[in-house]
């Protein structure tokens, strides 16, 4: 791992938050279409910032390496965490997607945006690492999932309006 740490250029430093913004925004115009509460600033956001700590988190630990490496008495002392600061994104998104969860008597609405969030947050910590793949794949899951959602309550409410209209002529 620490090959990779070190031969983390500006350039791929680019590259992986040009990709999170891509796969963030890919994700936030699908919600903002349908007019959801977290569109896609907020997914754009949620997936560089996720990103970011994650790279931080990686030259962090690289020059804590460093570091230790020239120190005898502190590889003693000092241990590293690599996943630390990801770990950070995966329990503190959960009060952002709270924020958009609406409870109004019997109904829920806000779920699919909390739980996009977060995998748009997870979508930036694979693109923080170098896991491209993944989160290409993931990005294209996410999307394909929620248009097929949007197909589901289109047809649904379709069906509903013809049978009211049905109930109404009868």
């Amino acid at each position: 791992m620490g090959e990779i740490m070190n031969n983390l250029t500006n350039m791929e430093i680019l590259i992986r938050m040009l990709l999170a913004f891509i796969a963030g925004g890919i994700i936030g115009f699908e919600r903002e279409k349908h007019r959801k509460s977290a569109g896609f600033r907020t997914f754009v956001l949620v997936c560089l910032g996720s990103c970011v700590i994650t790279i931080v988190g990686i030259r962090t630990v690289w020059e804590t390496i460093k570091i230790v490496e020239n120190s005898d008495k502190l590889s003693e002392v000092i241990k590293v965490d690599t996943v630390r600061l990801s770990a950070q994104v995966v329990s503190g998104i959960g009060f952002l997607g709270a924020g958009t969860i609406i409870h109004e008597k019997n109904y829920v609405s806000g779920l699919t945006s909390a739980a996009s969030l977060w995998t748009a947050a997870m979508i930036g910590i694979a693109i923080g690492y170098g896991y491209y793949f993944i989160a290409i794949v993931a990005t294209i899951i996410v999307v394909i999932t929620l248009l097929l959602s949007s197909l589901r309550n289109y047809y649904s409410s379709k069906t509903n309006n013809r049978t009211n209209q049905r109930s109404r002529e009868e």
